[in-house]
């Protein structure tokens, strides 16, 4: 998160034991030999590697050429894992943050707002009312 108000944000909305501020702190440095496994969706693997244990691996579902260093995967979505989403949504233990809701005529300005990376949440086009 960067300071200020995502930082703030992430406080309120999520459970971290602690946050990090990507623009001050050196997230590999920080976390360095902290995680098992690194899901990567950035095709930054040399961040993920630093911060992986002794035998850990990384998984990224980003286009990515090293193989050597990262695997592959993706997630089909089916309907007991969609189910199993909604029962959780339902229960609280997952929570959707949506930032801004955007009418489909609108959809560039949804795109230019996400591009900026001001967004603390989901940005929604609705398609119809």
């Amino acid at each position: 998160a960067s300071a200020g108000k995502k930082t703030d944000f992430v406080k309120e909305n999520g459970k971290a034991d602690r946050i990090i501020d990507y623009k001050t702190e050196d997230a590999g440095e920080v976390l360095k030999g902290w995680a098992d496994v690194v899901l990567d969706t950035t095709k930054d693997v040399e961040m993920g590697a630093k911060i992986l244990k002794d035998g850990g691996g990384i998984r990224t579902i980003a286009e990515f050429s090293k193989p050597e260093i990262a695997k592959s995967f993706s997630v089909e979505p089916t309907k007991e894992r969609m189910n199993a989403i909604a029962l959780d949504m339902a229960s609280g233990k997952l929570k959707a943050v949506i930032d801004t809701v955007y009418k489909f005529e609108d959809a560039i300005k949804a795109f230019e707002y996400q591009a900026s990376g001001r967004a603390m949440g989901k940005i929604v086009v609705k398609i119809t009312d």
